[in-house]
């Protein structure tokens, strides 16, 4: 009776211990996954504020092309350049321009997987913009991959 007893107690304290050290693990990644999202909301929220602090200021060509070269893929950068053409839209804002209220009202935030939803404030129509956008993490650098076309 001893030996079913001391054999029920190692085998409940031997699950208990995995059972811990998972839920431990569980933490732990849950916390790296948090900090990952925070950091890539902080660089799209860098990317959208210098962007469109620069479409708000006219300022030239060149530091935008820099801005889009850093910060989204070829692929996006493409397709950036078609929605332009045919649509007379900028994909990266939902509009054609921008103003300080949209700048100071800009927000990001994580939906699901690689997805992320960026919005602000359109003074111009009095409505809040909702763009979706993907990222992808290419060489250890984040970048914008694609932004859902508006319809």
């Amino acid at each position: 009776m001893k030996r079913i007893l001391l054999l029920f107690l190692a085998t409940f304290l031997i699950f208990n211990n995995i059972s811990s050290e998972m839920s431990d693990s569980r933490i732990i990644l849950g916390n790296q996954q948090s900090d990952k999202i925070k950091e890539v909301e902080k660089h799209i929220m860098n990317f959208y504020v210098a962007y469109c602090t620069w479409m708000d200021r006219g300022i030239d060509k060149t530091t935008g092309d820099k801005l889009v070269t850093q910060y989204l893929t070829n692929k996006l950068i493409d397709k950036k350049k078609r929605v332009a053409q045919t649509n007379g839209y900028d994909l990266v804002i939902y509009a054609q321009d921008f103003d300080q209220t949209g700048v100071k009202s800009l927000a990001v935030k994580h939906i699901e997987g690689d997805w992320y939803a960026v919005s602000y404030y359109n003074s111009y129509d009095q409505h809040c913009v909702i763009i979706p956008l993907k990222i992808a993490i290419l060489n250890d650098i984040i970048k914008i991959d694609d932004i859902v076309e508006l319809e």
